[in-house]
């Protein structure tokens, strides 16, 4: 009987450490704020099984929090700027073009997005998609995100495009970046999708044959890097 007591209690032990270690993740807002994002993106394009051509994209975002409601979700002003250089093949021309999307949305404190399908931005939604749960380090979980594309110059579709996929994630914890305590996150995705036929009133020239994407695939990896205190995404890479 006495060692079943001392198994309780090394137990019980076990579990308050093990707790005192977990960490909650949230995004908190507060109306009024603003941030800018500026991002760089390098991609090789393949087309139909084979390599396109290679890409390097920048983002220039800025945003404003114009309102919170009861729950926490905040609503989000943006502007996007997005520029590419594509090279196609080696040694050949470049060729560069950018773009300018206004957006609106709703993010929740677990990183859910509400967007209208008038606005194409954000791409990349629910990314991080935070668990109810504490998470204790190297803690792993599942979410649902969405990547969205502007197709209406390439294929001529005028909505959105979206297409869903899974996100891994695994909490690696605590680290310290030039004095700061930021929690540590790895992404990990796989888009592998038969793209639904568009519906023919989804073209900008109905009167036109028109392709569309026959099946989307990649692979995606990247860390976060989330400021807990803030409730903010801090860098990622």
């Amino acid at each position: 009987m006495q060692k079943y007591y001392k198994y309780i209690l090394i137990l019980a032990s076990f579990l308050c450490i093990s707790h005192g270690y977990s960490e909650e993740l949230r995004f908190k807002y507060a109306k009024g704020d603003s941030y800018r994002i500026l991002s760089t993106v390098k991609q090789n394009v393949i087309v139909n099984g084979k390599y396109d051509h290679s890409a390097e994209i920048v983002n220039r975002i800025s945003v404003e929090i114009i309102d919170v409601d009861e729950d926490g979700w905040g609503e989000h002003q943006a502007r996007f700027m997005t520029s590419e250089t594509a090279v196609k093949g080696l040694n050949e021309k470049e060729f560069t073009w950018g773009q300018e999307y206004e957006s609106l949305f709703w993010i929740s404190p677990l990183g859910e997005y509400s967007v209208s399908d008038e606005y194409y931005m954000p791409t990349t939604r629910n990314v991080p998609l935070f668990p109810t749960r504490n998470l204790n380090p190297n803690e792993g979980w599942e979410g649902e995100g969405l990547e969205v594309h502007d197709l209406r110059e390439v294929f001529g579709i005028e909505k959105p495009y979206i297409i869903p996929f899974k996100a891994r994630y695994i909490y690696k914890g605590e680290i310290e970046i030039d004095g700061k305590k930021l929690q540590e996150i790895a992404v990990y995705y796989k888009l592998d999708y038969a793209n639904p036929v568009p519906k023919k009133e989804e073209y900008s020239k109905n009167d036109q044959i028109i392709d569309f994407p026959f099946h989307t695939s990649g692979n995606f990896e990247q860390t976060i890097y989330f400021d807990a205190e803030l409730g903010a995404m801090h860098s990622y890479k």
